[in-house]
């Protein structure tokens, strides 16, 4: 297969051709609309055409319940403008992942599009998928960090959960609305995702925009966030009990709007495996927090003091004002990462009420974090590179009690109402 391959820097990305394929083979294919306002009707399309080798399913305007849909390889699933997908107010509806050998998702819980081992997969149009949200929270209060209380404890649906596809395709459509994370794409290979919005009510606690693990040759261009938590995450998640490397490489991420009440932007957790050689470029970001390589010890597995590998992230044009901090890199002490280092930002003008961060330990010393043309509240900085305090060598201190996300109850403000 021929590559086409993006350069900046040290950093190549050789994507397939293969991302841009689906749709259109699609689109030489069997085309079936569907004529009932049912997820069952949509699945049957999508089955019948699957069986006689893939084709467009075409979802015309008007409002669609559904509890899972599946998309087989071939598949274009087409949301006219004004279709919606609509998905369960009662979390008991909502599928769980299948639990399969030949998967080992172990990480994987209930979702409403789901797709496993398939391949040319994609989902196209103006229309929307909108999994209602607000139906699995208590928003009659807000606990003290702004975020509705969750009385669903491990039955809120991810609305896309993408396991070991190749060439997957998203363009055009919204996803409104998500309860959890809106998309898990774990070990996918060829995925490119254009002027799509994925748009989450920010109290929304754990409401990801997109997380991208373990995945190769990735782009996701032109599109719009707005989440409660994280709006691109980065990880690289290790199956339990399996030797096969987690590896995330070869992203690029441009010309995108993030809003997060959380981070707009999140590199991984300490025992991840690899992220390397990603682009982000001509972001504009905006909310709490801006750009974060944050390794604390509450995100630790029980089983490592820390595992994962970064290096080769390049940020270049990005534009945003924080109440929260620009950029940061904090590994807590006794956190044994095996690497933190290349990571460039250039081109920065941004705005930022906390100061930048940079801190590693006597076990993870972060290094060539470099700066060109980086400018902090209205002040040009000379370039250089960012020195992380390497100082800390306090042991590791594991995080056993409950986090804020894991609160049986929110703490209401003081005037009992939503924030």
């Amino acid at each position: 297969m021929r590559k086409r391959k993006f350069m900046l820097g040290a950093v190549t990305l050789a994507i397939g051709v293969g991302v841009c394929i689906a749709a259109t083979k699609c689109e030489a294919a069997s085309t079936e609309t569907v004529t009932e306002f049912t997820g069952e009707a949509i699945q049957r399309a999508i089955n019948a055409l699957a069986e006689k080798g893939g084709g467009k399913v075409v979802v015309p305007a008007g409002r669609y319940p559904i509890t899972l849909i599946r998309l087989r390889s071939g598949i274009d699933l087409h949301l006219e403008k004004g279709a919606v997908l609509v998905g369960p107010t009662d979390p008991r509806k909502c599928h769980s992942f299948p639990r399969k050998k030949s998967i080992t998702m172990s990480q994987m819980g209930r979702g409403l599009i789901q797709a496993w081992n398939e391949k040319d997969i994609s989902i196209t149009g103006e229309g929307a998928i909108d999994a209602n949200g607000a139906t699995y929270f208590d928003t009659s209060a807000a606990n003290m960090w702004g975020q509705f209380y969750h009385p669903y404890e491990g039955g809120r649906p991810e609305m896309v959960q993408l396991c070991r596809c190749t060439n997957v395709t998203m363009r055009g459509v919204s996803f409104l609305n998500s309860p959890s994370w809106t998309m898990r794409i774990r070990f996918c290979e060829n995925v490119d995702f254009d002027e799509i919005k994925v748009l989450n009510d920010p109290r929304f606690i754990n409401a990801d925009g997109i997380d991208f693990d373990a995945c190769r040759h990735v782009r996701l261009r032109r599109s719009k966030f707005l989440t409660g938590d994280d709006s691109v995450v980065l990880r690289a998640i290790r199956e339990p009990d399996s030797d096969e490397p987690a590896i995330l490489e070869d992203v690029l991420v441009e010309d995108c709007d993030l809003e997060s009440a959380c981070q707009t932007v999140r590199v991984g957790c300490p025992s991840d495996d690899t992220v390397r050689n990603v682009i982000f470029r001509n972001i504009r970001g905006k909310g709490r927090n801006g750009i974060f390589f944050d390794y604390p010890s509450r995100y630790l597995r029980t089983t490592d003091e820390g595992y994962m590998n970064v290096h080769n992230i390049t940020f270049e044009g990005y534009t945003g004002e924080f109440y929260g901090s620009a950029v940061q890199i904090v590994v807590e002490s006794g956190i044994k990462l095996r690497g933190v280092r290349d990571i460039l930002f250039k081109d920065f003008d941004v705005k930022s009420a906390k100061p930048l961060r940079f801190i590693g330990n006597i076990h993870t010393r972060p290094e060539r974090i470099r700066r060109v043309n980086f400018t902090l509240d209205g002040k040009r900085l000379e370039d250089g590179e960012f020195v992380a305090d390497c100082t800390n060598a306090k042991p590791l201190k594991r995080v056993t009690k409950k986090g804020p996300t894991h609160h049986k109850r929110a703490t209401p403000t003081k005037e009992g109402k939503q924030k």
